[in-house]
């Protein structure tokens, strides 16, 4: 998100600098586990990280990996603010929609955390508390981003495996569709990414899992 008043300086930036540095040293930490995710860092300059999400599927001449989401992480003025997510391309970090929908099983049925159109950019964005657009969304006006500052959820490593488990580890393949048209008109073929519970898969039938 790139609204005006974002280029304000609210928090004290010596602050925002060390929990950022704080949310840097918690990726180290294990960043031997989260590359076997497919977790992949692509940059840190400042209060902004830019995060790729990789994830195995099986193909005919053996196993392809798939950029299902790749994530800017905007830290500015935190913890006063959540970080913004915003959806980027993974070769040039301009806007781009994922090939993916964010999907978490729910007790009423599986749930869709990527929504389209936020009534400030007109983009999807991923709907959880923590995450700047979330907050920011008139909608909700009653969840207050201080109700969860101290609860941890808008942490690099929170909200990194979210969106892994929502959008890269329940990839289960990739699935064509082909549409036949009238004589003399060409057959059209789309290429979709598959998503659904894959641990109900059998072992290995989606490519491999890090949990």
């Amino acid at each position: 998100m790139r609204a005006a008043n974002e280029q304000l300086t609210l928090a004290d930036p010596r602050i925002t600098e060390r929990k950022v540095d704080r949310e840097l040293m918690l990726w180290n930490e294990n960043a031997g586990i989260y590359r076997r995710r497919g977790w992949l860092m692509l940059s840190h300059e400042g209060v902004r990280f830019e995060v790729a999400f990789l994830t195995p599927v099986v193909v005919s001449a053996g196993t392809a990996l798939l950029a299902t989401a790749c994530v800017r992480f905007d830290y500015s003025n935190y913890d006063l603010w959540p970080p913004s997510v915003e959806f980027i391309d993974l070769r040039d970090g301009s806007f781009a929609t994922p090939a993916t929908r964010a999907v978490v099983p729910t007790d009423e049925g599986p749930r869709d955390l990527l929504v389209d159109g936020h009534p400030e950019t007109h983009r999807p964005f991923f709907c959880f508390p923590g995450t700047r657009e979330y907050h920011r969304h008139p909608q909700h006006s009653g969840d207050s981003w201080l109700l969860h500052r101290g609860r941890g959820a808008a942490s690099l490593v929170t909200l990194c495996d979210l969106i892994w488990r929502s959008m890269a580890r329940n990839v289960v393949g990739v699935q064509t569709v082909v549409q036949a048209l009238p004589p003399g008109m060409p057959i059209q073929a789309q290429i979709q990414i598959a998503q659904g519970d894959v641990d109900a898969l059998p072992k290995g039938a989606a490519g491999g899992d890090a949990a």
